[in-house]
This record gives structure tokens, sequence and C-alpha cells, in this order.
């Protein structure tokens, strides 16, 4: 079983969780909306991946730009697998330019990003240290332009398996490319 986070200001009703859904069948792909504050978010995800471990031999994460921060932290906590696509490792420097009024690309919801959710993030960061101490796969496109590609390379280099794509962008141009990587990096978890 996969569960797919989306990144910021998205929902699970994205091109790329479809994908995701129709590419990696039999497996068992959710795809789960959450709230837009982390506090909420992340209480949401936990008892997501909780029901999942009542229900599957096998659970992996998969997360895109922000989700994949929010998967970092999970899969650490939780021992799983995961796969960070384009991840935002540092959501609090990236997002606070962010402040302000939002409209989620997906749904449409109006809301006002504030500063106490950039603080809400600071106790989900996991330690450099830490890293790769969950079977981690990361996924790359060298021209993503919202996230430096280089920081993910460099701190997972030794501590997962990195594959980094030429050209591509933020929305992560290479995953069809990518799904054989994924599928196996599910089936050797847990």
């Amino acid at each position: 079983m996969i569960i797919y986070l989306h990144g910021f200001n998205s929902s699970g009703a994205t091109v790329k969780g479809a994908t995701l859904k129709r590419l990696l069948e039999p497996i068992h792909v959710s795809l789960p909306s959450y709230h837009h504050d982390p506090a909420v978010a992340i209480r949401q995800l936990e008892v997501e991946v909780e029901c999942a471990l009542e229900r599957f031999t096998r659970v992996m994460l998969i997360g895109s730009s922000l989700g994949g921060f929010y998967a970092q932290s999970l899969g650490r906590r939780y021992g799983l697998n995961i796969v960070l696509i384009n991840p935002a490792l540092d959501p609090i420097s990236t997002l606070a330019p962010h402040v302000g009024p939002q409209t989620n690309y997906h749904t449409g919801e109006r809301y006002c990003f504030e500063r106490r959710h950039l603080e809400a993030l600071a106790p989900l960061y996991v330690d450099a240290a830490q890293f790769g101490t969950v079977p981690t796969l990361v996924l790359l496109d060298a021209d993503d332009e919202v996230i430096d590609p280089e920081v993910a390379a460099r701190l997972y280099r030794d501590r997962g398996k990195v594959i980094a794509f030429p050209g591509g962008d933020h929305a992560f141009q290479h995953l069809e490319e990518s799904i054989a990587d994924i599928r196996m990096h599910h089936d050797s978890a847990r």
C-alpha cells in the first residue's frame, strides 16, 4: 500500500496522484487530501498511516514537495520506506514568502497562510544526521524552479538512492520513467 502526500496548496486529486494510482496497479494507492495547517495536517496523516498499518502488511509513503517533508517525518516516525519527489526539506524557508492569502490550486479553497503555520512545521523537521535511517528513494528534476534539487541530492547522496533527471520542473516531469524504481522500493518495504 502506498500513501501519496501532496504538496502545498494542492490536494489528493492531482494529476501526479492519479498517475501513480494508474501506473502502480495492482498496488493500492491512497490519495488523501489534508488541511493547509501543518498541525492539523500531520494529525490527519498520522491517522491515515496508522489505519494503513492496521490493514496492510506493506506500507510506503510518497511525498511531493511539502508532502516530501511530511513523508520524511512520518517515515522516520513509523519506520516506513519513503519516496521523496522534489522534496521541500526546509519548508519554513520555502514557504515564508507565501504567508498571506492563498487559494488551493485544486479545490479553490481560500484561506490565510499564517506565520503560526510556518511555526507548526518546526517540530516535524528531521535532523540531517537521521536522513536515510529509513530506506529512501529521492526523485529530482534538475530544473525545479521552486526548490533547489542540489539540496536533497547532497543530503541524501550517501543515505538513500537519488535519481536526478535533466530538465523538468517542480511538478516533476519524469514520473512515468520512475515507476519501476518506485515499484522496486515499495516491494522492499516492510
